[in-house]
């Protein structure tokens, strides 16, 4: 048998084979093409889909040339003469493409079967053991410098599973009394991941059971110090630095357990941190229902690495600031966050939910336009309203052009920040061309004169559904430009810290992973079923019998979710394919309940239902589609 490549994708792409490394590929597409194949070894990827990764703006045809020109120059890397016959470690047909999984192992790979090991291991040991390799393979951020759509996901994915299982080892070492080994992984932890508080909590914590308070207030100072560093190094002109409000919290609450610390005050915890006492409700004053969008202030909303992208995008002042995800996955929840954020640094905001607009605003393009007008005129206390200034002569686009430029932008010098949420209404107006084609003029006009009028106006816009199946001309959309983040759903290091911020209803590492083996990393579905957990003091095993049932806290979001797919077949149909193991066939169905929220996958090939709760709910719920 032939000696395997190496991918390494960890910290850069590296491609290894025997004394060989190579990290220079012929262009810059080979080299992302050979990561994507690399990241997805195990299954062929249609030809279709790798065009679409790469060549986004490109015709099919030349597209499709491109990618054949790719094709070939990573052959000829790929299967050196006299090494590898042609054909045997790119394995290519008319169409599609993937790498032999048998000569092929990566890096990526390896970290992810360590971490399965772990979490599927009942011997501590081994599970021990799993982790430290996993712990030791990840050798940085996946594939940085590369910025493609799917590679972000993938990475925040993997940092995810690497935080995990530092967090649970250290737990591991710590209940073992190997302290020392424990604050060596705790110290890699917060070098890594320099914003956690859990991380330099554990720190602390390791330093005092081995001993040495002067060193647990040592590395408190030193957090201090770093942090004030970050703070005055990465001035804004128009606002403080977005991390500063986190982070004096943050400080406040570190400061407090170094305090302890160098008293003596903290102990070890017996069982390790996930095993605390669940809190009552009566003990979480600021409980509340969950359902749209989580209170600002509220410390059960877990903030994201998109968070940060979001919010710097805000304080930059883009023109265009583009927030995407399924439904129910906290765009409007970040949006008002972003939007507070600007308030307070002293720009002027406007909020406007698209939702709000009742169906005499979508009848044309005029009367949605003096629409929005009218609320952001009466939102910003405007003395010049838009029915004094319209003119019935010019277009609807030119009176709105004309009033945003002259009697909103210019009624003060303070930048303007234009949230729009639910911008999917606007998608099925037989208008909505022209409204995202005037959104995308501001943008185009800034960037020709940067002084002017528009460097004044920000457009953060909402939105969950694909764009490009609406609008056909790219140079006439807003949704290729400007600032674009992508919300996904939890990670497990995420459900695991919202678990701690209701008291704990999961006691253990195993609970939790049980709980995200049922409602996946759904945002909506993780809270929800938190909450009823530490209000009700229900136990996972009875949660778990009755997650399915109608009168459950999931019943009604189900019943929605099925009601929404009898009512299309065609969609109905993929799903129950789906159920049944069968790949999803439509294109256009594919996007249009990812967008929905109930299916997920970065590619139609990828697809599935967004969370098991899902199948077995559905499966016992859609009619059948025999006749």
């Amino acid at each position: 048998m032939k000696t395997p490549w190496r991918i390494e994708l960890f910290g850069g792409l590296r491609l290894l084979h025997g004394e060989r490394v190579e990290t220079r590929f012929r262009t810059q597409k080979t080299a992302q093409l050979l990561a994507f194949l690399a990241c997805f070894r195990r299954r062929p990827h249609p030809r279709e889909l790798l065009m679409d990764l790469l060549w986004p703006e490109c015709e099919p045809e030349a597209a499709r040339h491109s990618l054949s020109v790719a094709l070939s120059a990573l052959r000829s890397q790929l299967e050196p003469a006299g090494v590898f016959p042609p054909g045997s470690v790119l394995i290519t047909d008319r169409h599609a493409v993937q790498l032999d999984g048998g000569l092929v192992t990566t890096d990526v790979a390896e970290f992810e079967a360590a971490i399965k090991t772990a979490e599927r291991s009942e011997n501590e040991s081994e599970q021990a053991s799993a982790r430290r390799s996993a712990i030791d393979l990840f050798g940085g951020e996946l594939l940085p410098g590369y910025y493609d759509e799917w590679i972000l996901p993938e990475r925040q994915r993997l940092e995810s599973l690497f935080f995990y299982a530092l967090q649970q080892l250290i737990v591991q070492l710590e209940r073992n009394q190997e302290i020392g080994a424990a604050l060596q992984y705790a110290l890699r932890w917060a070098a890594v991941d320099r914003f956690r508080e859990e991380a330099h909590e554990a720190v602390i914590r390791l330093y005092v059971t081995s001993g040495r308070q002067d060193a647990a207030m040592r590395h408190y100072r030193e957090l201090e110090r770093t942090l004030r560093l970050e703070l005055d190094t990465e001035p804004s002109s128009k606002a403080p630095n977005q991390r500063a409000a986190s982070s004096s919290r943050r400080r406040e609450q570190l400061l407090a357990l170094a305090e302890a610390a160098n008293s003596g005050k903290i102990a070890t915890p017996a069982e390790g941190a996930s095993a605390r006492e669940p809190r009552r409700a009566d003990a979480m004053p600021d409980l509340f229902p969950v359902g749209g969008a989580v209170p600002i202030g509220s410390r059960y909303y877990v903030e994201r690495p998109t968070d940060l992208e979001f919010r710097s995008a805000i304080t930059r002042g883009d023109s265009i600031v583009l927030v995407k995800g399924p439904r129910q996955v906290g765009k409007t929840s970040l949006l008002a966050r972003g939007l507070q954020e600007a308030r307070d640094a002293g720009s002027r905001v406007v909020m406007t939910q698209l939702q709000t607009l009742n169906v005499r605003h979508m009848e044309s393009p005029d009367t949605f336009l003096r629409g929005l007008a009218a609320l952001i005129a009466d939102q910003l206390d405007l003395d010049v309203l838009p029915a004094d200034v319209w003119d019935s002569r010019s277009g609807p686009n030119l009176n709105f052009r004309r009033y945003l430029r002259r009697h909103v932008l210019k009624a003060s010098a303070a930048h303007l920040v234009w949230g729009l949420d639910e911008v999917d209404r606007i998608f099925s107006c037989s208008f909505s061309g022209e409204i995202f084609a005037l959104f995308r003029s501001w943008h185009d006009e800034r960037a020709l004169e940067p002084g002017g009028a528009w460097a004044g106006l920000t457009l953060a816009i909402a939105y969950s559904t694909e764009a490009h199946l609406f609008i056909t001309d790219i140079n006439q959309s807003p949704f290729n430009v400007g600032t674009r983040v992508t919300l996904q759903d939890f990670t497990m290091q995420q459900v695991s810290e919202l678990n701690g911020r209701y008291g704990s209803p999961l006691r253990v590492a195993t609970e939790i992973a049980r709980y995200v083996a049922l409602v996946g990393g759904h945002p909506y579905l993780v809270s929800a079923g938190l909450h009823e957990m530490a209000v009700q003091s229900v136990e996972l095993a009875d949660f778990e019998a009755r997650a399915c049932e109608d009168d459950c806290i999931f019943g009604e979001h189900l019943r929605r979710v099925a009601t929404l797919l009898i009512r299309q077949p065609d969609h109905m149909a993929i799903v129950r394919g789906l159920i049944a193991g069968r790949p999803c066939a439509s294109r256009e169905s594919f996007y249009r309940l990812r967008s929905a929220g109930i299916v997920a996958g970065e590619s139609l090939d990828a697809a599935h239902l967004r969370c098991p709760l899902y199948a077995g709910y559905l499966q016992n719920h859609l009619p059948s589609s025999d006749p």
